[in-house]
């Protein structure tokens, strides 16, 4: 069974900070300025702050920045994951995934937002994480159906109002202004990385980035 555990968790020194933003222009300095907070608070070592700026609904194959995060717990190098919020590790499907992980591992998430932690002092599962995420993916479920509906709905009311869906005839963008408008990808493409890596670390889609490339190429 997992039991909740509260700040008084001292007995693990080394901990790892993780922060994520959905978007480059977002800052993340809140995410880590908390956790090194508490981090203090509790006595810990921060041995690393892995920060990464990509959808959370990327794979954790996409997720460089994750990636590390698993390599350094087999490496057994923290004992604790900081985490601002459950969402920062990415869409539930993916957290559970995470938790597994790092719980065979026998590596804790903390999760600030809640002062919670996925291992008890034994190192076994928290029961309650598991209730959250269900609780948290039902929630997910019914905000994307809602929202779906509503698309749907405007959609039906642009039509019958006769208002044009779609791109307009003339709203074909320059070149230079296409490529201005992703100086990032612009960037990336630059450095030859893939158009798959490219895309994770912009937050656009493959397509974008393929067609950033091609332009930069005629």
């Amino acid at each position: 069974m997992y039991y909740l555990t509260r700040l008084n968790y001292r007995d693990m020194k080394k901990v790892l900070i993780y922060v994520r933003t959905s978007k480059v222009s977002q800052e993340y300095d809140r995410q880590v300025s908390d956790l090194t907070e508490h981090s203090i608070k509790m006595g810990y070592e921060v041995i690393d702050v892995i920060t990464e700026q990509i959808t959370g609904s990327a794979k954790i194959g996409q997720r460089i920045g994750l990636q590390k995060v698993i390599q350094l717990a087999e490496q057994k190098k923290y004992d604790k994951l900081l985490v601002s919020e459950i969402s920062r590790l990415g869409r539930t499907t993916e957290v559970h995934r995470i938790i597994e992980m790092l719980s065979d591992l026998k590596v804790s998430i903390y999760i600030h937002n809640y002062s919670m932690e996925t291992l008890d002092n034994n190192l076994k599962p928290n029961s309650m994480i598991g209730f959250m995420l269900t609780i948290l993916s039902e929630f997910s479920r019914i905000e994307k159906e809602t929202l779906i509906q509503r698309i749907n709905s405007g959609l039906e009311q642009a039509r019958r109002d006769g208002k044009q869906l779609g791109r307009r005839k003339d709203s074909c963008k320059s070149k230079a202004k296409y490529l201005s408008e992703y100086k990032g990808v612009v960037r990336l493409v630059k450095k030859n990385l893939s158009l798959r890596d490219i895309a994770a670390l912009s937050n656009v889609s493959v397509n974008t980035a393929r067609k950033v490339k091609l332009l930069m190429a005629s």
